[in-house]
């Protein structure tokens, strides 16, 4: 039994960890009311799909956490859920979620962008109150880019990430998610489009991995940073790692681009 985890009946009552980059043991079919409540040192946490339900306040005032997995098993969200997760960047909500409760992720104060599917068929009131940062809302498809002010607070993560302003060590998978997520939502400021192609060859198979399709094609469709010099490692890569979709659109991409008919050229000749 993991000692860092006080699970009974498949339910997690308490982590007792130290935080950091937690893995939820498989098996646990919910996580229980104020589970992770001021859980300070946490900074990602990877929910298994056994999982059904979050409780109430599970995550709340973990106000380091910088990313979230939630899988396809979760069917409810509960109240306050992620209530002050200040520092949260980004949050999948899958389409097996039906209800999003009462200021679920009231006061999340860097959260980017939400994409709530068409699956949810209740938001409790708050549930995205005092989200200043918050500058794309996708519902059912239809994306809604709200206008920037005051309150938005994007150079400051910038700054957070890329410039590593920050005393906490930030996992790189989470780093170049979000920096894809900023570059896809427009926000091509203090460096984003430097950063990404100074680091591109280690940046891009994470979104390959993360099968974050949509980004993909909008870093496809940039013409920045997948290259004839690059584009054969890429595709093999998504070979190697059965990453279907992102194949066909890395094929479709050098197709469109001429690349295949200059190889047939060289060959001929």
């Amino acid at each position: 039994m993991n000692p860092d985890f006080e699970i009974k009946d498949g339910e997690l009552i308490k982590y007792l960890g130290k935080g950091g980059d937690i893995i939820i043991p498989d098996g646990v079919t919910s996580i229980g009311n104020r589970a992770f409540f001021l859980c300070k040192h946490m900074l990602s946490v990877s929910i298994p799909d056994s999982v059904t339900s979050i409780g109430d306040f599970a995550f709340h005032d973990c106000f380091n956490l910088l990313s979230v997995n939630i899988p396809d098993s979760v069917t409810s969200i509960g109240e306050g859920a992620f209530f002050s997760c200040s520092s949260l960047l980004s949050v999948n909500i899958p389409d097996s979620v039906t209800s999003i409760g009462e200021g679920a992720f009231f006061s999340c104060s860097s959260l980017l962008s939400v994409n709530i599917p068409d699956s949810v068929t209740s938001i409790g009131s708050s549930a995205f109150s005092f989200c200043s940062s918050l500058i794309s809302v996708t519902i059912d498809g239809a994306t809604i880019n709200l206008p920037e002010t005051e309150n938005v607070e994007t150079g400051n993560i910038l700054s957070m990430i890329i410039k590593k302003h920050y005393s906490i060590k930030i996992n790189n998978d989470i780093k170049y998610n979000v920096i894809f997520q900023m570059y896809a939502l427009g926000l091509d400021k203090e460096g984003v489009s430097a950063y990404i192609s100074e680091n591109f060859s280690d940046m891009f198979p994470v979104l390959i991995n993360m099968n974050h399709t949509e980004i993909l094609q909008k870093i496809l469709d940039s013409e920045k940073f997948v290259t004839k010099k690059n584009i054969d490692e890429f595709i093999q890569y998504t070979i190697d790692q059965q990453k279907h979709q992102s194949q066909i659109a890395l094929t479709d991409y050098k197709q469109q681009k001429g690349w295949y008919q200059e190889i047939d050229k060289k060959l001929k000749l």
